[in-house]
């Protein structure tokens, strides 16, 4: 969905309350993505088919059951279910004016990050 002209005029001249300083972006880019479930298997295979792809469904189940305490947790986390909220308007019309006047509508109009919310509305929030 394309942005509305008011959101991208605004964006283009450098008027937008959403900034990613350097911090921001250099935690961007040191983000782990998540483990490979087949990097220890990845060219150890003897040739034996039946084999090969018992040691690949193995990782895989390894992999996807979160038996990494590390990635176990990130998926807690990530799939916890009580760390947003819901708002809702009588109209779409209402909510991309709220958005608006708010100054919010260039975080987006359905899935906010909460804490460029809270900075955008001067709200100090601990970190957790």
């Amino acid at each position: 969905m394309p942005l509305p002209d008011d959101v991208l005029a605004m964006l283009q001249a450098g008027k937008s309350k959403v900034k990613a300083s350097r911090q921001d972006i250099a935690e961007a880019l040191r983000r782990q993505p998540h483990p490979d479930p087949l990097e220890e298997v990845r060219g150890n295979f003897t040739g034996d088919l039946e084999a090969d792809v018992k040691a690949e469904l193995d990782a895989l189940g390894k992999g996807l059951s979160g038996a990494s305490k590390q990635w176990a947790e990130k998926f807690a986390a990530m799939n916890d279910s009580e760390f947003w909220i819901a708002v809702c308007f009588r109209s779409r019309a209402q909510k991309d004016e709220f958005l608006r006047k708010l100054e919010l509508i260039e975080l987006g109009d359905k899935y906010l990050d909460g804490e460029k919310v809270a900075d955008i509305l001067g709200v100090d929030l601990d970190e957790q």
